[in-house]
C-alpha cells in the first residue's frame, strides 16, 4: 500500500512538470551498477523527489519524509561523476559479441587516470578517489604483466602500439604516473611483443600449420575472380616481403584502426597478409568471462516463462529463449 502510494504521489509530480513518468530504481547486491544507475536516477528525479517530501498527503503515511533535507546532493553528484566511468568500462566488458580482453588494459589504464585527484576535489571526492584507486591497485596488479592479456592486446589492431601507455601523456599527471611506475605499466608494449615473438616463432616452426595456412590461401585465390590490380607493383608490395618472418615487423609498422571498428573483421581482411598472426589473432581474441551474459538470459527467461505463460513446455521455452538471443544477430 505504502510504495503503491509513494508511487502515485511521484508519478503525480512528474505529471504536473511534464516529465516522464518514472519509477525510481533499487540496487541490487549481485551487481555493482545496480547502485550506480540508482542513485543516478535518484538525483534525476530530485525535483520530484523533494516535491513529494513536502506533500502533506505523503507526510502523514511517511514519518521520515523530512529525511530528504540531510541528503548531501552535492555528495551525490560527485558520486556519480566519479562513478560513471566504471559504468562505462562494465558495460564495455559485458559484450558478448565481440573481443573484450583486450579491452582489459586500455580500460584499466582510463579508470586510473579519470581517479587523478584535482585541486578542485572535495575532501569527500578525494576520499572516494582514494578507496577506488587503491581497490584498482589491489585487483589490477598484474594486469600488466599477464601474458594472456598482453597477447590479445598487442594482436587487437585498435590497441598494438598501447598509445595509452606512453610515459609522456602523464607527464602533467604525477599521481597517475606514480601508480602506473609502480604496476610497471610502461614496460607492457615490450613485454606482448616479445610474448608475441615467442607465440609466433613456435608456428612457425609447425610445417604442417604452415603448409595448411599457405594451401587454404591458395584455394581461396583460386575461388575468387582474378583481380588485374593484384599485380601492380606499388610502394606497399615493395616493403611486403615473401618470407613469413616479415609479418611480425609489417604488423608492427601497421596503423591502429579506429576503436569502433571490428578488430576481428580487420583480421578477416589481412588475413592473406599475416597468415600466421591471423591465427593466433583467432585464439587470443576472446571474449572475457563475464556473468552479464547469463543475467541477461536469466531475463530474457523470466519474460517468457510468466503466470500467464505458465503452460510453456520446456522444450517451447527453450526453443523460444534461444530465437530470442539469436534471431535478432542474424537478421542484422
Amino acid at each position: 500500500m505504502t510504495f503503491h502510494l509513494a508511487n502515485e504521489t511521484l508519478h503525480k509530480f512528474q505529471r504536473s512538470l511534464g516529465l516522464i513518468e518514472r519509477q525510481l530504481i533499487f540496487d541490487v547486491i549481485t551487481r555493482w551498477n545496480s547502485t550506480f544507475y540508482m542513485v543516478q536516477r535518484f538525483m534525476e528525479e530530485r525535483i520530484c523527489l523533494i516535491a513529494c517530501m513536502n506533500d502533506k498527503v505523503f507526510q502523514k503515511h511517511f514519518t521520515n519524509a523530512k529525511a530528504l533535507e540531510s541528503i548531501e546532493w552535492n555528495n551525490l553528484e560527485e558520486l556519480i561523476n566519479v562513478l560513471e566511468p566504471f559504468e562505462a568500462a562494465t558495460r564495455k566488458l559485458s559484450v558478448d559479441s565481440s573481443p573484450t580482453l583486450s579491452l582489459a588494459i586500455p580500460l584499466v589504464t582510463t579508470l586510473f587516470t579519470s581517479l587523478e585527484t584535482r585541486s578542485t576535489d572535495s575532501v569527500f571526492l578525494r576520499e572516494i578517489k582514494g578507496i577506488l584507486r587503491q581497490s584498482l591497485d589491489e585487483r589490477f596488479k598484474d594486469i600488466y604483466q599477464n601474458k594472456m592479456i598482453l597477447l590479445s592486446t598487442v594482436l587487437d589492431p585498435r590497441w598494438k602500439d598501447f598509445n595509452c601507455l606512453e610515459r609522456l601523456l602523464y607527464q602533467k599527471h604525477v599521481e597517475t604516473l606514480n601508480v602506473l611506475n609502480k604496476l610497471q605499466a610502461f614496460e607492457s608494449k615490450t613485454l606482448a611483443y616479445v610474448a608475441l615473438k615467442e607465440q609466433f616463432d613456435t608456428l612457425l616452426e609447425n610445417d604442417s600449420v604452415l603448409s595448411q595456412s599457405q594451401s587454404s590461401i591458395s584455394d581461396e585465390a583460386k575461388n575468387e575472380p582474378y583481380d588485374i590490380f593484384d599485380i601492380m607493383i606499388t610502394n606497399h608490395s615493395l616493403t611486403s616481403s615473401n618470407s613469413t618472418c616479415s609479418e611480425l615487423i609489417m604488423y608492427q609498422h601497421e596503423r591502429e584502426i579506429s576503436r569502433n571498428d571490428n578488430p576481428l573483421k580487420w583480421w578477416s581482411e589481412n588475413k592473406r597478409k599475416y597468415p600466421l598472426l591471423s591465427q593466433l589473432a583467432c585464439k587470443y581474441l576472446c571474449i572475457s568471462a563475464t556473468s552479464a551474459p547469463s543475467e541477461r538470459m536469466f531475463s530474457a527467461s523470466g519474460y517468457l516463462t510468466s503466470d500467464r505463460r505458465s503452460r510453456l513446455t520446456p522444450e517451447s521455452a527453450n526453443v523460444l529463449l534461444f530465437l530470442n538471443k539469436n534471431m535478432s544477430k542474424s537478421v542484422n
